[in-house]
């Protein structure tokens, strides 16, 4: 059993999965399901394993060099080396991916390929032994857990959307990851995107797809008033202010 679990470094996988949880907590939008949330934190979780045991598979010659990596199960013989663990790490791989998809999106499953195709191609097989560098870009693997979890719930990110114009109807919900996008338009102004109940969403949502005129005019008013959010040199301080009166309250 610890072979199975240094093989698959599940310290590292439940460390990444948390990361899938920030971002499905973060990220604007309506609140997953209990069940879709443990899918894609599995998802994520399943590939992030696939992606430590290919890397102990290919550099088994490496890992038996090194006083840290030496007692890995490839190099002791506790596991044997051979293709048949390639055959399920690509089953692990494609389940992870068919299940963020399911219980995502297929932008949340990219990233849950990603995250696992940066750390164990793009990392070990191209980099490693050719630069030092590997592990700045390796580093990266991890953050693709957290966009795989902000996909899950908006697969394009409302703030990205106005920061290129493109208009997002939102049902602000009790919590606070669903009242962001809210925000956001209250801050430009604007509320014809601001739904108060599942009818109304639905009503601005067929419009904003059926009527180009009116999409052109939103997307007009939003780029022409997008410099409150994006160009805003007293964000800083305004933050500033913020914290230091929470920090006042809590004295």
């Amino acid at each position: 059993m610890n072979a199975i679990l240094n093989l698959f470094k599940l310290r590292i996988g439940v460390a990444i999965a948390i990361a899938a949880l920030a971002g499905l907590a973060v990220q604007a939008g309506p609140a997953p399901t209990a069940w879709q949330v443990l899918a894609v934190t599995l998802a994520v979780l399943v590939s992030s394993s696939a992606a430590g045991a290919f890397n102990q598979y290919a550099e088994r010659d490496l890992d038996a060099r090194m006083k840290r990596t030496r007692d890995r199960p490839f190099v002791t013989g506790r596991l044997t080396h051979g293709p048949s663990w390639l055959w399920l790490i690509g089953a692990m791989m494609v389940g992870s991916f068919a299940l963020a998809a399911w219980a995502g999106n297929f932008a949340a499953a990219t990233y849950v390929f990603l995250g696992a195709f940066t750390y164990g191609v793009v990392y070990t097989v191209w980099l490693k032994r050719r630069t030092w560098w590997n592990i700045v870009v390796g580093g990266l693997a991890g953050s693709f857990a957290v966009l795989a979890g902000a996909a899950a719930v908006s697969p394009v990110p409302s703030a990205e959307a106005l920061a290129l114009g493109m208009p997002v109807v939102t049902l602000p919900g009790f919590h606070l990851p669903g009242r962001f996008t809210m925000g956001l338009y209250r801050e430009l102004g604007i509320e014809s995107c601001i739904a108060r109940t599942p009818e109304e969403f639905i009503e601005l949502s067929v419009r904003m797809a059926t009527e180009p005129d009116h999409r052109r005019a939103v997307s007009a008013q939003i780029a022409e008033r997008a410099g409150a959010l994006f160009d805003r040199p007293d964000s800083g301080r305004i933050l500033g202010e913020a914290l230091l009166e929470l920090a006042e309250a809590r004295r």
